[in-house]
């Protein structure tokens, strides 16, 4: 049977998983099980052309891209699939270790720092820092807060969420609950903050 294009990215992504940016044509062959490289050659042009599709396709950020088209909603609705949507992305091992493979090589690989920046500026300080944003003028969550900084901070939790995963082969919650407990780090409520939950504490004093 013909090598498809499907075939030789899976190779690539157990390759890369394995070995990172160190990873050889030859052991993207070898993990896609092709004869010969000349097929990787003819569809990729090179190694790098081929692992930076892994890049774009694996980067914590592409896995939310999607989310992006959506049409504004509930903002916590928005914010748990984005915890949801995320866990499972990294469900699959090899996604992980795709992930850490790229977070270590990152530094030295300018068109992949570059992948990752407009990933960032895409998914945190735009998507994300949108869906908090408006769930603060639904008062949901402090206003007074910086909404970017709360993007940030969410994806850092994940982030390491996903470190832990990987390095115990397993969590010791269950997805339901690690949404649950997300949203309720950022303090996202039931019903509306009230915005005068200082001057009512004081009249009580």
């Amino acid at each position: 049977m013909h090598p498809t294009k499907k075939q030789i990215l899976q190779g690539a992504r157990v390759a890369f998983a394995q070995k990172g940016f160190r990873a050889t044509i030859k052991d993207i062959a070898r993990a896609a099980d092709l004869a010969s490289t000349s097929i990787i050659f003819w569809y990729f042009g090179d190694k790098d052309a081929l692992l930076l599709e892994i890049v774009r396709t694996a980067s914590p950020f592409a896995h939310l891209e999607a989310l992006t088209e959506a049409e504004p909603g509930d903002p916590k609705e928005e914010l748990a699939l984005v915890v949801s949507t995320y866990l499972a992305a990294y469900r699959d091992p090899i996604e992980r270790q795709i992930l850490l493979q790229l977070l270590g090589g990152a530094t030295g690989h300018e068109e992949v720092r570059t992948v990752l920046r407009r990933h960032v500026a895409s998914i945190t300080s735009g998507y994300l820092t949108g869906v908090i944003r408006r769930a603060q003028d639904q008062l949901l969550l402090e206003r007074s807060a910086d909404p970017e900084l709360i993007a940030q901070l969410l994806m850092g939790e994940l982030l390491g969420m996903i470190i832990r995963w990987e390095v115990n082969h397993s969590l010791p919650w269950s997805e339901e609950t690690l949404v649950r407990q997300a949203l309720r780090m950022l303090g996202i409520t039931d019903g509306p903050k009230s915005e005068n939950t200082g001057s009512d504490q004081r009249k009580h004093l």
